[in-house]
């Protein structure tokens, strides 16, 4: 009777011959095939793969190729003989042939690693659906890549290698494609993809992060499935134009942000109906912010025409955008009033707005995110605001508001979203495939990362100050605020950053401040605060900023200990009675 050879049984003795075979299977793709042909030969038997022999030979001239290159490898890889075992590797349960190759983020890959990737080694995966291979220090491609030849991927992920030159693939007669993802590379040149026709099902083509250069092309227009185009950070000009809007009717998220765009917002964007959310930010767009382009897109949920030269004012009109819930309008030439529309994010921030806080803006129950920093907005700060109990970002700073803080402030919550945080991390580790199963198929994956990433931008990305949203702020420095710290500030032991420089307050620094637990930046500087400093701040243990200069507090400074063994003199300068250390005196 034949007996069966068992690969996974093979002696590991540091003697075995069969030890070294092993090593030698390891480093060399020739050995691959010496040592298959032999166990096949000498044990009269078929070894126990339970993946294909071919894809099994490729993974290992996979990791003789990362080895080769001075780059880890998956520890895994070798250590079992059934290939579906190893790390970043996803078979198919009844074929047992691969479905999803994932090297993205499996080893810390040296940054000054300049691998040049042989991509023909994956065409020997002929059930592939998604190939990542992300973050992982790609220099350069020994050939263009022709996607035909995968005629059942759905999802490329390159992004955030190091390619360079012009767009690698070859697009020609590929079909099945969902997901292409190209960003954070070093890519030039035009967006020429005149050959871009075969992907006529592809639904999400991210771009961004390159140097991409020239006008958005006409070639477009053959997407029509797209529901996602990222563009962001290329050196794209021009109009925005883009021809053929009606091909365009399934597009949920245009991202042309952070380019060297010019013009005004076009008419034509009425007629992107499906659209969800529209990034503009960061180009030179100028013009009045009319609404004729706008008032189309009834399912609008974010918009973003920040950092651009628009002028005028703000359209009472924006008021029809049913769904809209988050508005980035911060660092153009806008005059007029705040708009008080309902809101989950508002950014009008750096522009000419003047007149006083409107009281409706209470009315705005569901408002997490309110920055009107910037502007020439003067009168108090109504306590309407005090509504607003989802608020966690609050940003008044560099106006000429005045009167006294609210003590019904202590009475919000100022809490961390936890939605953002939810978002956030499910954004912040995806690859677009890295965290979608292909068994279930790719259809429901790009729904929900539509959705994710909607929100995340709606609350993050498209976030453009220096807060990050993930955080509750509270900054209303820069002003012509008078009276005394509320004793209920205290209260907001959730609150990340409080920022009450360069104002008029007067009285002592509150005790109660030694319960913000959470806090990392504290700025009282630059008032007129008396008292001495309370030593029960030394319990703030996540303080990292802290200041209280130019005031006229007197006494000891706080124990020089914990985070207050960190601040230097500069915390405390133009304080005439304080003594202690880190100050001389």
């Amino acid at each position: 009777m034949r007996s069966k050879c068992v690969l996974g049984t093979m002696p590991y003795n540091i003697h075995s011959p069969m030890r070294n075979w092993y090593h030698f299977v390891t480093y060399s793709r020739q050995a691959i095939l010496l040592w298959t042909s032999l166990t096949v030969v000498l044990c009269n038997c078929s070894p126990s793969f339970k993946c294909p022999l071919e894809e099994y030979e490729a993974l290992l001239e996979l990791r003789y190729s990362l080895l080769h290159n001075n780059l880890p490898s998956p520890p895994t890889w070798g250590r079992e003989r059934d290939c579906c075992l190893w790390e970043g590797v996803t078979c198919n349960n009844r074929t047992h042939q691969v479905m999803k190759l994932t090297l993205s983020s499996l080893e810390e890959y040296d940054e000054l690693a300049n691998w040049q990737l042989n991509f023909n080694i994956f065409f020997s995966f002929h059930e592939l659906r998604l190939l990542d291979l992300s973050n992982i220090n790609i220099g350069g491609l020994q050939s263009q890549i022709d996607i035909s030849r995968f005629k059942k991927l759905k999802i490329l992920d390159l992004s955030n290698n190091q390619l360079t030159g012009t767009i690698p693939l070859s697009f020609k007669n590929q079909s099945s494609l969902r997901v292409l993802n190209l960003q954070g590379n070093y890519l030039n040149g035009t967006l020429d993809v005149q050959d871009i026709s075969g992907f006529q099902k592809l639904k999400i083509l991210d771009l961004s992060f390159n140097g991409l250069t020239g006008t958005i092309p006409l070639s477009f227009r053959n997407l029509s499935s797209l529901s996602a185009l990222y563009l962001r950070g290329n050196m794209l000009n021009g109009t925005l134009h883009v021809q053929d809007k009606s091909r365009f009717r399934k597009l949920k998220i245009l991202d042309l942000s952070d380019n060297s765009l010019t013009g005004t917002i076009p008419l034509y964007l009425k007629n992107l109906s499906s659209l969800n959310a529209l990034y503009l930010g960061g180009n030179m767009l100028n013009g009045t912010l009319h609404m004729q382009g706008l008032l189309g897109m009834r399912k609008l949920r974010v918009l973003d025409l920040g950092f651009n030269q628009l002028t005028g004012g703000i359209p009472i009109a924006l008021g029809n955008l049913s769904s809209l819930n988050s508005l980035y309008l911060g660092q153009n030439s806008l005059t007029g009033s705040v708009p008080s529309q309902d809101l989950t994010a508002l950014d009008v921030s750096n522009n000419q707005l003047s007149g006083k806080l409107p009281r409706q803006i209470g009315e705005n129950i569901p408002l997490e995110i309110l920055v009107l920093s910037g502007n020439s907005l003067e009168g108090p700060v109504p306590i309407e605001l005090c509504k607003l109990q989802s608020l966690h970002v609050l940003d008044l700073s560099q106006n000429n508001i005045s009167g006294s803080i609210p003590s019904c402030f202590g009475k919000m919550h100022f809490r961390k979203s936890d939605s953002a945080h939810q978002y956030l991390s499910v954004v912040g580790e995806l690859g677009f495939g890295s965290r979608w199963e292909v068994n279930t198929g790719v259809e429901s994956y790009i729904t929900e990362i539509m959705i994710v990433d909607l929100i995340s931008k709606g609350n993050l990305y498209a976030y453009r100050t220096d807060y990050l949203v993930l955080m509750s702020a509270i900054d209303l420095s820069a002003n012509k605020l008078t009276g005394n710290i509320p004793l209920e500030i205290g209260n907001l032991d959730e609150l990340v950053q409080l920022n009450l420089s360069h104002n008029q307050l007067t009285g002592p620094i509150p005790q109660t401040f030694s319960k913000l637990h959470q806090i990392e930046s504290l700025d009282l500087s630059h008032n007129q605060l008396s008292g001495v400093i309370p030593s029960q701040l030394t319990q703030l243990k996540f303080l990292e900023v802290f200041s209280v200069a130019y005031n006229i507090l007197s006494g000891c400074t706080p124990d020089f200990k914990d985070q207050f063994a960190t601040f230097n003199v500069s915390s405390y300068e133009g304080n005439i009675g304080l003594h202690g250390p880190p100050l001389e005196k």
